[in-house]
């Protein structure tokens, strides 16, 4: 090959890549928008086909990966997806023998395979396609949808388990916590889903405390309104996973923006927004404070009792 033709070759490869790498990042996104409501069909509008529905996302993912290996955009020089392909290979050979020595049946090998390993490549992917801006769009999304699932978290921790809100798949109720208020679940098919929802983003709206440059009046309706949101659903996912996970965020955000290049604003932003969210929690779990007063008693009821039931905090935090 001449040096015209490969750079000719090279200039088709790259605009080839680029094109790939547009529809992954469109794919993405609708997968992370069905992730987030995949439960509103499956819960309430086509609960008759909640098995089919649970699926609904694994085509789109199919085709991501058909497009990232067609266009050669796996990060294939990466230990942890090297180890992860590893790890894949070695639990489909355990598969094969299950199924040839202990007689389970291979849709159950299957469905294990697709819940342990079908998505564990998609976080690769998003790190080798997202730019700046995807990265900053999926969190403005995170953020609008903060908000009206606060209203509905919020309404569905203050019903009955087996009120309509509150009912999964199947007409099954909601959990209740130990003060007799259900668990809510968002959108989400269960409370875990919902809870994994809630630390994203809180997360997301800390970050975006931190971010410089020039605001619109939306940026800034948007960033106040996500905020009370995320307070709000911090108060009533009485999930302790979440309230560990930000808490160990806030000092990781600190450091991470004390190594930005713009350091200054960068981290007079990230002590803001330190400030912010540990005085949101500190807030919630003040005696003396009237805001959200029984939805604290929730998550410190909750605590305490599965604390002796399960062991102390520092005992979950290792094995979550």
């Amino acid at each position: 090959m001449n040096a015209n033709n490969a750079a000719q070759y090279s200039a088709g490869r790259k605009r080839e890549q680029d094109e790939a790498r547009k529809w992954i990042v469109r794919l993405i996104f609708v997968i992370y928008l069905l992730l987030i409501f995949e439960g509103t069909l499956r819960k309430w509008l086509l609960p008759s086909f909640q098995s089919v529905l649970f699926f609904i996302r694994d085509p789109l993912v199919v085709v991501a990966f058909f497009l990232a290996t067609k266009a050669g955009l796996w990060p294939v020089k990466s230990l942890l997806f090297q180890a992860g392909l590893a790890l894949a290979v070695a639990f489909a050979i355990l598969g094969l023998f299950q199924i040839g020595f202990l007689g389970v049946h291979p849709y159950a090998v299957l469905y294990g395979m697709r819940m342990y390993f079908m998505y564990l490549p998609l976080a690769f992917l998003i790190g080798r396609v997202f730019s700046g801006k995807n990265l900053k769009t999926l969190q403005d999304i995170t953020m609008v949808i903060a908000i009206p699932m606060a209203f509905l978290a919020f309404r569905q921790f203050h019903s009955e388990a087996d009120s309509f809100i509150n009912l999964s798949y199947e007409a099954i109720p909601a959990n209740v916590t130990v003060v007799n208020h259900p668990r809510p679940s968002g959108t989400f098919t269960f409370h875990d889903g919902h809870a994994l929802f809630v630390m994203t983003a809180v997360m997301f709206v800390l970050n975006s405390w931190t971010l410089v440059g020039k605001r619109r009046w939306t940026d800034w309706l948007l960033l106040i309104l996500s905020t009370i949101a995320a307070v709000v659903e911090l108060t009533v996912v009485v999930n302790r996973k979440a309230f560990f996970v930000v808490a160990a965020f806030i000092p990781t955000l600190l450091i991470s923006a004390a190594g930005a290049q713009s350091r200054g604003a960068v981290v007079k932003r990230a002590v803001l927004a330190g400030v912010v969210g540990a005085g949101a929690i500190a807030l919630m779990f003040t005696s003396s404070s009237m805001i959200f007063q029984e939805e604290s008693k929730a998550v410190v009821d909750r605590t305490a009792e599965a604390g002796s039931n399960e062991g102390s905090h520092e005992t979950r935090l290792v094995w979550y």
